[in-house]
């Protein structure tokens, strides 16, 4: 696991819309739902919202030849 910490709603609208500007209306219209997960499912910290990110690793090796 991987933690991220989103300090506000503002940053995460921020994250989500920044990657695609086409998510701001759905964002808008979400607004107070993703606020209310935001702080459901987010462990509040002193410096935001901490939640664990699953990692995935793959290692890959060759095989002798």
């Amino acid at each position: 696991m991987s933690p991220m910490v989103i300090k506000d709603f503002e940053a995460l609208r921020e994250r989500v819309v920044g990657a695609d500007s086409k998510r701001k209306s759905l964002v808008d219209s979400l607004e107070a739902e993703l606020r209310k997960n935001l702080e459901r499912l987010g462990v509040k910290t002193k410096d935001g919202f901490r939640f664990e990110q699953p990692t995935r690793v793959n290692l890959l090796q060759r095989r002798p030849t």
